[in-house]
C-alpha cells in the first residue's frame, strides 16, 4: 500500500476552560474564549479514504463570544473577517489561510450556535491549511460581527385553551399547541398481597407542547402562567427540526397541576445594534 503523502501527525486538542483559560468572571475586555482546536492532515491511500476524524484536511477552531448587554441575535459571517491564522514551529510561521489543494484560500465559518439566554455564541472557524511538523503554537486573529439586542420586552396572552390544535400569537410569534395530555407518574411498586389494583398515582400533571415555524432567535423566555402571572410550568425540552428550509421549533412543558386554560408569557429581545468583536486567541498545540 503506497502512501502518497506521509502524515506527520494528526492532533485533536480540546482547549477547555480548565486548560486554556482561568475559571473567572468574563472581563469586558475578554469577550472571546478559545474552546477547542483540531488539526487534521491529509488521509492515507490513493484516494485518501482513511480520513482522520472523517473530516476534510484543515485546522478548525471553536471560540465562544460573550455578549456585553442585551442578547445576541444573529452572527453575520459576511461582515466577519479572519485576518491571520498562523501556526508556529520555533521561529518559523505557517500561514494556514493559503489555498490548500482544492480548498480555497481564507477561513470558513461553521453554523453558529447561540445559547438559550442569548449571552454566548459558539463559532467554528476553519482554515484550509495544516501546521508544519512539530508546530507548538497556533494564533488566530480577526473580527466577528453580530446583531445584538438592546432591550427586552414581555408580552402575555391570557386564557389559552390547553387543547391540541389551539392557535395563538404572543410577542409577534405564532404558536400552535401540538400536544396536551395528562401525565400520571405511577408508583413502580406492584400491588401488595390481597390487593388487586396498583397504588394511586403519586403525582398528576400535564405535558404541553407548543410548536412554531417562526424565527425564535429573539425569544429569551417562554412561560405558562396563571391569571396572577405565577409560573405553572417548567420547560422539559426545546427541539428544532429543519425540512425544505423550514425550521419547526417545539417547546415541551410539564405543568405543576392540571389546567383547562393558561396564560402564556414571553420575553423577547428587542432593538438591534451591531456588535463588533475584534479578537486574538492562541493555543499551545504540543505536537
Amino acid at each position: 500500500m503506497k502512501n502518497r503523502q506521509a502524515v506527520w501527525g494528526v492532533a485533536l486538542v480540546a482547549i477547555w476552560a480548565a486548560s486554556a483559560l482561568p475559571q473567572k468572571a468574563i472581563d469586558i475586555d475578554k469577550l472571546v474564549e478559545l474552546r477547542g482546536v483540531q488539526v487534521v492532515n491529509w488521509g492515507y491511500e490513493e484516494g485518501r479514504e482513511l480520513r482522520p476524524f472523517k473530516r476534510s484536511p484543515g485546522t478548525p477552531v471553536a471560540v465562544v463570544v460573550h455578549a456585553t448587554a442585551g442578547g445576541l441575535l444573529e452572527f453575520d459571517k459576511d461582515a466577519s473577517t479572519i485576518t491571520s491564522f498562523t501556526s508556529f514551529t520555533g521561529d518559523k510561521k505557517t500561514d494556514l489561510l493559503k489555498k490548500e489543494g482544492r480548498r480555497p484560500a481564507g477561513a470558513q465559518f461553521g453554523r453558529p450556535v447561540i445559547g438559550r439566554d442569548g449571552k454566548t455564541c459558539l463559532v467554528e472557524i476553519t482554515a484550509p491549511g495544516v501546521s508544519a511538523g512539530r508546530a507548538t503554537k497556533l494564533r488566530v486573529r480577526g473580527t466577528l460581527m453580530f446583531l445584538q439586542a438592546t432591550k427586552k420586552k414581555t408580552d402575555t396572552v391570557a386564557d389559552v385553551d390547553l387543547k391540541k390544535g389551539t392557535e395563538f400569537t404572543v410577542g409577534g410569534i405564532a404558536f400552535e399547541i401540538s400536544d396536551a395530555y395528562d401525565n400520571r407518574e405511577w408508583s413502580s411498586q406492584p400491588p401488595r398481597p390481597g390487593e388487586t389494583s396498583w397504588p394511586a398515582p403519586v403525582d398528576t400533571t400535564m405535558i404541553v407542547t407548543l410548536r412554531t415555524n417562526a424565527d425564535v432567535s429573539a425569544l429569551a423566555a417562554l412561560r405558562l402562567v396563571d391569571a396572577e402571572g405565577n409560573e405553572l410550568s417548567s420547560e422539559l425540552s426545546r427541539t428544532s427540526t429543519t425540512k425544505l428550509k423550514e425550521t419547526t421549533t417545539r417547546f415541551t412543558f410539564q405543568l405543576k397541576r392540571k389546567a383547562e386554560t393558561v396564560g402564556i408569557a414571553v420575553d423577547v429581545r428587542a432593538g438591534r445594534t451591531e456588535f463588533k468583536v475584534p479578537f486574538s486567541v492562541e493555543a499551545t498545540l504540543g505536537l
